[in-house]
């Protein structure tokens, strides 16, 4: 499967976008770095840069793309990868994370990253999770 991870920021440090990929194995999580880099893209934004990627298609996968905005505020896309396909996806908007659809065991193993890497959460929402 072919992801974009970037890391970039505007000239004014206003507005910045980063992604990272986890990897869930055996209930262990860790930030995965042995994939495939493809080509380099064009970033979003000026200061930075963005890689196509390729991971491996079997195992599980947590892609987050955080976007902060003019405000100071994060935006967040989460998706669980399962076998090359999305699973679960879930946003994290004003220090809270919203479940889409998916199962109520990713939103665990997504809780789990977001207090590793501590980045605050309020309240989750799994009401939409099976």
């Amino acid at each position: 499967m072919e992801l974009i991870l970037e890391n970039s920021r505007s000239k004014t440090n206003k507005h910045a976008i980063r992604t990272l990929i986890f990897q869930y194995q055996n209930g262990n999580i860790a930030e995965y770095k042995d994939y495939k880099v493809i080509e380099k893209v064009r970033p979003t934004y000026v200061v930075g840069e963005a890689l196509r990627i390729r991971i491996p298609d079997k195992g599980t996968f947590v892609f987050m793309r955080f976007v902060k905005n003019l405000y100071g505020r994060v935006v967040g896309r989460i998706l669980v990868l399962e076998d090359g396909k999305v699973i679960s996806e879930l946003k994290y908007r004003k220090l809270k994370l919203y479940t889409l659809y998916g199962k109520r065991q990713h939103v665990e193993i997504v809780r789990t990253i977001f207090q590793n890497l501590k980045i605050e959460l309020k309240r989750v929402n799994a009401n939409n999770a099976v």
